[in-house]
């Protein structure tokens, strides 16, 4: 049995060491100009996915995935509409038949920065806390040296009708930006006079990813005593 989960465990260490590589070109905070282009490529571009303009593609080994679109003769096309038409139908009778209490309308933006703040209040006043602070943060320095894109450009501008809630967004960013040294890549600007949210972005990354590389500091960062009672106290 050993002899063959060797092969195997072999085989999976090889997997994830090759890098999935990534690109990604958008505009977007811009309506209906929003311009959205991400490519991702795996085993030396045997495996590759794209999305442009709403339109998902993908590939393996050179072999298309998912239904091609075909034209069909105008009698099938008919009867196809048709069919169509009463699966619509059957599906909005039965919409209509959902009792309204199931319906999950999304939070605020106001209750999940109360929920935040809440958490953040958890951590701050958490046992030990420096002490996983410090492991945290020097995970977070091992892992961004690993995962650190080639080429990073953001720029943008972000506001909320409550000026404060700006003021909050951009005191974290710039500890973040401070701590990852990335205020020469994202460059963000606060909108504290908007009448209604605004999050308007010009973002282009290329970079990969190994995932045999990541787990390594993530895996010295759970074996830290702290950190290991926080996880068993997160998960009571």
């Amino acid at each position: 049995m050993a002899l063959l989960a060797l092969p195997l465990v072999l085989l999976v260490i090889i997997f994830l060491a090759i890098p999935v590589r990534y690109k990604v070109d958008a505009v977007t905070g811009q309506g209906d100009a929003n311009k959205i282009f991400v490519r991702v490529t795996y085993f030396f571009g045997l495996v590759r996915a794209t999305y442009r303009d709403k339109a998902f593609k993908m590939r393996i080994f050179g072999i298309p995935i998912g239904r091609k679109n075909r034209q069909l003769p105008d009698a099938e096309k008919k009867t196809e509409q048709k069919v169509e038409g009463k699966m619509l139908d059957l599906l909005k009778s039965v919409k209509e038949e959902k009792p309204a209490e199931k319906e999950n309308p999304k939070r605020p933006i106001k209750e999940r920065l109360a929920n935040i703040k809440d958490s953040i209040t958890k951590v701050l006043t958490y046992p030990n806390r420096k002490k996983i602070l410090s492991l945290t943060l020097k995970m977070l320095g091992r892992l961004w040296k690993i995962i650190k894109p080639k080429k990073l450009n953001i720029s943008g501008e972000v506001g909320f009708e409550d000026p404060s809630k700006t003021g909050f967004l951009f005191a974290a960013y710039g500890v973040v930006a401070e701590f990852l040294n990335i205020r020469k890549y994202v460059q963000l600007s606060g909108n504290f006079d908007t009448t209604h949210t605004v999050a308007q972005f010009d973002i282009y990354i290329k970079g990969s990813i190994n995932v045999a590389r990541m787990m390594l500091p993530i895996l010295n960062w759970v074996r830290k005593k702290p950190i290991r009672k926080l996880i068993k106290d997160i998960i009571k």
